[in-house]
């Protein structure tokens, strides 16, 4: 059998496949193509994260001054309450101080 050629299965002569050679050019451009294919497919994915992770803060920051206000409405209500129970308790006691004044 000669060198470089190969009998089918029929007997016909095959000539051996070979891997197309490419000019360093050309393996340059694809492996620049490729980095950049690469890169790009991390950044949109990082976009993405960065776009969840910001979304995610904004609703967290939302939620918490949610829950603050709701805690400060509670409190508010409180101090109105005691407000309007002293503003009571004020009135009561001065009448009674000018019912005492003028016992004596």
């Amino acid at each position: 059998m000669e060198s470089g050629i190969l009998l089918a299965m029929n007997g016909e002569a095959l000539q051996p496949h070979k891997a197309p050679q490419l000019d360093p050019q050309q393996g340059s451009k694809f492996t620049v193509q490729l980095f950049q294919g690469t890169f790009e497919e991390t950044l949109v994915s990082f976009q993405k994260s960065l776009h969840g992770d910001t979304r995610n803060l904004h609703i967290e920051i939302l939620r918490q001054f949610h829950m603050q206000k709701m805690e400060m409405s509670g409190v508010m209500s409180s101090i109105l309450e005691n407000q309007a129970e002293l503003i009571e308790e004020v009135k009561s006691l001065r009448k009674e101080n000018q019912q005492l004044r003028q016992m004596l």
